[in-house]
């Protein structure tokens, strides 16, 4: 990290530029540039979020933390950051005091990524008129949420006002799981839809846009229903032309599903992060044609779509018109014991391990052992300890299995310990990562691996062994059903008032050669899943039908554990650790509360040898 005090634009392009080189060139991988403009009160929030979209985004993250206009001094702070604490991306975090707070396009454009498309994120109370911020000007998309206004249904319409194509907004992001298991409810029916009935607090953005999306795509007008008993959107219902009346309640973070003549099902309704959602508004760079369609139903503005692509720029001075200026924050004075640093080191620092990424993420950390039989004696031992340490600090610990022949031997060290019977394996709890959707008994299924390798020479209370269900299991050939099922088990053995996972102390995970975790294969649909626990269809690796965690789900855990061993894996460690991208290396998505662990033989860590200060 370089921090620059009362510094120059100038100065911070040839810092930059320096840590850049001295990293290795990082930026050859950016897929966009990002800029955050924030308040100073709200900047952690924005660091935290931004932080969780650029490890699923190779990015340039660009923070423009805007003051007081009416200072009399104009400076500007900076602080850079190269793979460090803002996650696998090169970060500026600028803040702007007095009038060049008015003018943060003279520092942030000569530090845009060449040929790369911009996105201008604001986290704070949207703007009136984008035009009037040359960073929304600049951008090809632009990301506002109107659920931080002061009055969110006015500025929503201001949305639809102020809209041109690129334009999108949090508050609709948030409802995409809504819109997901109401269009898949569709599946099963064939009739008309007559009229909705949405029951939501009057001033919820979300409930308007999903009023406007249902106009828009179905020709109805749907009631709202105000309630002031639930702070968001807590119903919607539709009607059918056959009498049929589908609806979807949330409950906490799941939501019950009804149909006339149909048993009710609890299907997972997660409320995300606001990283999370920012990372699937990245994922898209064009226009969001859905979105602009359902605003503008919403608002009664039609041709949404039709506008200009590009905004011209129109100059304000919030001094002079201050109705919408942002909150003053204080000038602070240049600590006396940091001096002001040069824009290229005088002098190197040591390179750190692998930096702690954010405080969302943990530490992470890389230990290499001399090959795969140390490497498996190691983790069985380190496995010991962290259960007993568990118990010890709750009476009881949860770990999440998994396959594959490094996982095996690793079972079978445990089982070979004696140091395993200072576990309590009644107080075990043990939940696997992902399973072959294939008959019980099957020895392609994770769970007879890991009873034949440990599991059947335990003291267990079959109780606290929860194994995904089989294809012959409750619910015959129907991998969806059956990961439904897993994740009402999850949920009924989360903490009551908590979200509806349990506690994981240790999630272990293979690596495979392509990069995959559990059964989240790179460019599949399961790399972009959202809900706690995912069927997969067409898996690149046989059998082609499996049941997964997802990654919200894996990241979770307490501490997350990525083993590999032999040179085939060397590569997929090498991407991973590089940031490659969840959706591209899915590996690379991962990380524990508190902290990653990888555990390398020297082979699998050929890659990334020459970035670690040493190698056990």
């Amino acid at each position: 990290m370089i921090g620059l005090w009362d510094t120059t634009g100038n100065e911070v392009v040839k810092a930059l530029a320096a840590e850049r080189r001295s990293a290795g060139g990082v930026a050859s991988g950016m897929a966009l540039s990002l800029i955050v403009v924030v308040d100073e009160k709200r900047v952690r929030e924005a660091e935290a979020a931004a932080t969780i979209a650029t490890s699923q985004h190779p990015c340039r993250l660009l923070m423009v933390v805007r003051s007081d206009f009416e200072r009399p001094i104009n400076r500007l702070d900076a602080e850079i950051v190269v793979g460090g604490r803002l996650g696998p991306c090169e970060a500026v975090v600028m803040r702007m005091y007095g009038r060049l707070a008015l003018h943060a396009e003279s520092v942030v454009m000569p530090l845009l990524v060449p040929d790369v498309p911009v996105v201008t994120w604001w986290h704070g109370e949207p703007p009136e008129l984008i035009a009037n911020d040359f960073l929304g000007v600049v951008a090809d998309r632009r990301i506002t949420d109107t659920g931080q206004a002061d009055d969110r249904i006015a500025a929503l319409r201001q949305r639809a006002s102020d809209y041109a194509p690129g334009d999108t907004d949090l508050a609709w992001t948030r409802i995409t799981p809504w819109r997901t298991l109401l269009a898949g409810a569709f599946d099963t029916i064939d009739a008309q839809v007559t009229g909705a009935t949405i029951v939501a607090p009057a001033s919820d953005p979300t409930a308007a846009l999903m009023s406007g999306w249902l106009t828009a795509r179905l020709g109805i007008q749907p009631k709202l229903e105000a309630t002031e008993d639930f702070p968001r959107m807590r119903s919607v219902t539709l009607h059918c032309s056959t009498g049929d009346v589908l609806s979807l309640t949330r409950e906490d973070s799941m939501a019950t599903f009804s149909r006339t003549g149909h048993a009710v099902r609890n299907l997972p309704l997660v409320r995300r992060p606001t990283g999370e959602e920012l990372a699937e508004e990245l994922r898209r760079l064009d226009a969001d044609q859905i979105y602009g369609d359902a605003l503008g139903a919403y608002a009664g503005v039609s041709g949404l779509e039709g506008r200009a692509h590009k905004r011209v720029h129109i100059w304000k001075d919030p001094v002079l018109a201050p109705a919408r200026r942002l909150r003053p924050s204080p000038l602070p004075r240049r600590p006396p014991s940091r001096p002001r640093l040069p824009p290229a080191r005088a002098c190197p620092r040591p390179r750190p391990q692998l930096p702690r990424v954010s405080p969302l993420m943990g530490e992470t950390s890389v230990i290499v052992h001399s090959d795969a039989k140390v490497l498996a004696q190691a983790a069985a031992a380190r496995l010991v300890v962290k259960l007993i340490d568990a118990q010890a600090a709750r009476g009881f610990a949860s770990v999440v299995l998994t396959g594959g022949r490094m996982a095996a031997t690793v079972y079978e060290a445990v089982a070979g310990m004696p140091a395993r019977d200072a576990v309590d394996w009644s107080r075990v709890d043990l939940w696997w990562g992902d399973e072959r959707f294939v008959p019980s008994g099957d020895p392609e299924r994770n769970e007879v691996l890991a009873r034949e390798a440990l599991l059947d020479a335990l003291p267990l209370d079959p109780a606290r062994v929860h194994p995904m269900p089989p294809s012959d299991g409750p619910d015959g050939d129907d991998p969806e059903a059956a990961a439904a099922r897993y994740a009402q088990m999850l949920a009924a053995a989360a903490k009551p008032g908590t979200a509806q996972l349990p506690h994981f102390d240790v999630l272990i995970l293979g690596v495979g050669e392509d990069g995959h975790v559990a059964s989240i294969f790179p460019e599949h649909p399961s790399a972009y899943e959202t809900r706690p626990v995912s069927a997969v269809r067409g898996s690149p690796k046989p059998p082609p039908v499996r049941i997964t965690l997802t990654l919200p789900t894996i990241n979770t855990a307490e501490e997350v554990w990525l083993m590999a061993a032999g040179p085939e894996k060397s590569s997929a460690v090498g991407m991973a650790m590089a940031g490659g991208g969840p959706v591209q290396v899915p590996a690379s998505g991962v990380h524990g509360v508190e902290r990653t662990l990888w555990l390398l033989d020297r082979a699998a860590a050929a890659e990334v040898a020459p970035k670690l200060r040493s190698l056990r």
